[in-house]
């Protein structure tokens, strides 16, 4: 059995950068069937990319606002 070639590690920004294609790619049906089919790794996705943009307690506001609306309840 060959063994794996060995990978590049994974940076914050290679990681936005393949999202951003990803997105490109798909659009916004992916993330509808996201928000349909899994409201709780929706509403995380959503706080993440909140996070690059908001102050603390804008932060912990929306996620508590994503976690109730996920069914979750507030951390």
């Amino acid at each position: 059995m060959a063994r794996p070639k060995a990978q590049q590690p994974v940076t914050a920004q290679s990681f936005m950068e393949a999202l951003a294609d990803d997105f490109a790619k798909h659009g916004l049906d992916i993330i509808e069937q996201m928000r349909e089919k899994s409201p709780a790794a929706y509403a995380m996705l959503a706080l993440q990319a909140m996070q690059a943009q908001a102050s603390g307690q804008q932060i912990a506001e929306a996620r508590d606002f994503m976690m109730i609306a996920a069914g979750l309840g507030p951390r």
